[in-house]
């Protein structure tokens, strides 16, 4: 490798993962340690493609519909919320609300928060347009006794135009402890289905367009042809369609129809869901004290609108000065945080070049348990052929050092990789990159590491395989003062090239951007594959196939067919592949000269269990499984002898 070659692949190498780590380091420092085990966080960052789903436009209106049922369900807002107090702030859209986690399994208590919800449209230093909503706890004096209280520590998505008009850059970030008696599973799952929901956006909003007319907008029924008043009608208050049970049976004018939501917002309520009649005070009448009888609501609405908070929880009308400004401090200076944070990643990733060009990002709170330690974790980032790592997308699924690159404080090497298709009849993707890891110390004392994979091209590239292009792959791990408790990064940023439908790349990308939330599997797996599965070939040895040996060179335990019929003493065994490395220099009876030769191959006349075995399980085939060229005989004549075991 020429001189030119290897300052270039430094160059990108050192300031790629310096960028990577201080992306890493954004979150404040006393995130990186839960309090409680059911305090999770979660990002994420996608490349949205809405296609014929709707425009920027149709996004910002879902978002600004927090009522709207098709998003709830797919935990693009909180399940259930109630405005408790609009604020009304030049320029800003806030509002105080109540709000309702339902509970994803049986036997479980709902969550309940109070939280400030911030809404805000403004234009990047790109000129693009961009939507911001942000979410954050904030304590009143009564608490609901009947649910478990939930701390929003923040809740936000980022929505940023491109060039494209069907593709939007959008950032999401959930960070809630969820308190109360949960496993951390189960908490983790909750705030992961809350930080993907982004993903869901262009199904979310074709489903909400498709129920909107279909469906009524209180209890989402679908009405009955045979039933009575089965035609939906339009609420002249919100606008929303409304079925004849959900439909207040008083109107102010004739023709005019009200939906349960707005009359009791416009009315001063009376036990109005506990009585079968109520009697309900009109403000906006002339006369004083006129009484209006209302039915009860029906039971699709009272089921639908159980989740309203006690009456001491908006027991009061007005919001004190103190607490107001508070709150307009907060939601400022939380969304422009949100907004910051999401408007890092460089201008030129906002437009994907390629319909197969993907970016997804993602943060986690990872909790090892009995799965190991910070130093197994990096010790299984140093190992990229750990297979239980491959198989789950930790690392590039095969590869094979091309360079070495020895430099000071610098673990690099140049490396050629090949990506399995996930489907039939698609060509497997290859790449020549540069793989870096570092570990570090951040600013608040706490050890790190970070691994950095970016395409290097080089001249010839094989032509059994469709070329991607590895704009950015990294992962940064940052201890915690809990020694179980990692807080680790992803981003990652391929091009995939080729014939490719737009979510068979998508979902390359995203089991690799989400493969870090499978770290505590992985290392079980790899401890549990490494004492049982040759080193080698990682089969598993039969009842009469022979205990493993270890290697004396790399320590690895392998089986009998990958390990020399030679042993340099009477228990030790030699791999085969220590064997082909010092196999590359021909030495002379006399020792004084010797005579390097470039790649050596593997031999072919070792003790195997077949002929191809060793050539099956490491040599490089075309898809059609064919090795192009013959490996020779290799000279075993630096050996000190070489006997036949007796029989």
């Amino acid at each position: 490798m020429d001189s030119a070659t290897r300052t270039a692949i430094l160059d990108k190498a050192s300031g790629g993962i310096q960028d990577l780590i201080n992306w890493a380091q954004q979150t404040p420092a006393g995130k990186l340690l839960p309090k409680t085990t059911n305090w999770t966080f979660e990002a994420c960052r996608v490349e949205l493609e809405l296609g014929d789903a709707g425009t920027f436009d149709d996004v910002i209106r879902l978002y600004k519909t927090p009522d709207d049922a098709v998003a709830a369900l797919h935990f693009v807002h909180v399940d259930s919320s109630h405005v408790l107090f609009p604020l009304e702030a030049p320029g800003m859209d806030i509002a105080l609300r109540w709000g309702l986690f339902r509970a994803p399994l049986p036997f479980m208590r709902d969550r309940s928060a109070t939280y400030i919800e911030y809404t805000k449209e403004f234009t990047d230093r790109h000129g693009r347009r961009g939507f911001a909503r942000y979410i954050r706890s904030h304590a009143l004096g009564h608490m609901d006794s009947r649910f478990v209280h939930t701390e929003i520590r923040s809740w936000g998505v980022v929505i940023v135009e491109t060039n494209d008009p069907s593709v939007l850059h959008v950032s999401s970030t959930v960070d809630i402890d969820w308190n109360g008696s949960m496993p951390t599973w189960m908490a983790a799952k909750m705030t992961s289905r809350r930080a993907q929901a982004i993903k869901q956006l262009a199904h979310v909003l074709r489903v909400s367009k498709k129920l909107a007319h279909k469906r009524c907008g209180i209890c989402r029924a679908k009405p009955s042809f045979l039933s009575r008043g089965s035609r939906l009608a339009s609420c002249g208050d919100c606008t929303k369609v409304v079925c004849s049970d959900c439909r207040s049976a008083h109107t102010h004018a004739p023709g005019v129809t009200s939906c349960w939501v707005c009359v009791s917002t416009k009315t001063k309520l009376i036990e109005l869901r506990l009585q079968s009649k109520s009697a309900v005070t009109r403000d906006d009448d002339d006369d004083e004290s006129i009484l209006c009888a209302h039915k009860s609501p029906p039971a699709r609405y009272s089921q639908a609108g159980d989740w309203c908070p006690n009456e001491r929880d908006t027991a009061t009308d007005t919001l004190d000065p103190t607490e107001r400004i508070a709150i307009l401090k907060k939601a400022s200076g939380g969304i422009q945080d949100l907004i910051n944070w999401a408007q890092q990643t460089p201008a030129g990733k906002l437009l994907p070049k390629t319909t197969n060009w993907t970016f997804e990002a993602c943060r986690v709170e990872l909790e090892l348990g009995d799965a190991g330690t910070f130093d197994d974790v990096i010790r299984l980032y140093e190992t990229p052929g750990d297979e239980a790592a491959c198989a789950n997308c930790v690392h590039v699924d095969k590869s094979q050092v091309l360079f070495p690159i020895e430099a000071d404080g610098m673990n690099i090497s140049l490396r050629l990789g090949i990506f399995r298709a996930p489907l039939p009849f698609m060509r497997d993707r290859s790449a020549t990159y540069i793989e870096y890891t570092k570990e570090f110390t951040d600013r608040n004392g706490r050890r790190g590491f970070a691994r950095y994979i970016r395409s290097h091209a080089l001249g010839a590239m094989h032509t059994c395989y469709v070329r991607a292009n590895i704009r950015s792959w990294g992962v940064v791990i940052v201890e915690t003062n809990d020694p179980n408790v990692l807080h680790v990064s992803s981003t990652v940023d391929i091009d995939w090239n080729g014939n490719m439908a737009a979510w068979v790349a998508t979902m390359m990308t995203s089991r690799r951007a989400q493969a870090i939330k499978s770290i505590p599997t992985v290392l079980r797996q790899s401890k549990k594959t490494a004492t049982k599965r040759c080193g080698i070939c990682l089969a598993k040895p039969g009842f009469f196939g022979g205990a493993l040996s270890e290697c004396e060179e790399c320590e690895r335990m392998v089986c009998s067919g990958c390990r020399a019929m030679h042993n340099n003493a009477a228990t030790g065994a030699t791999c085969w592949g220590c064997i082909r490395g010092k196999s590359s220099v021909f030495v002379r009876e006399d020792g004084k000269s010797f005579v390097r030769v470039e790649a050596p191959p593997s031999p072919q006349s070792c003790n195997h269990k077949t002929q191809g075995h060793l050539a099956d399980k490491m040599g490089w085939a075309s898809p059609q499984n064919h090795h192009h060229a013959k490996e020779a005989l290799v000279d075993l004549s630096y050996l000190p002898r070489a006997k036949k075991p007796s029989a």
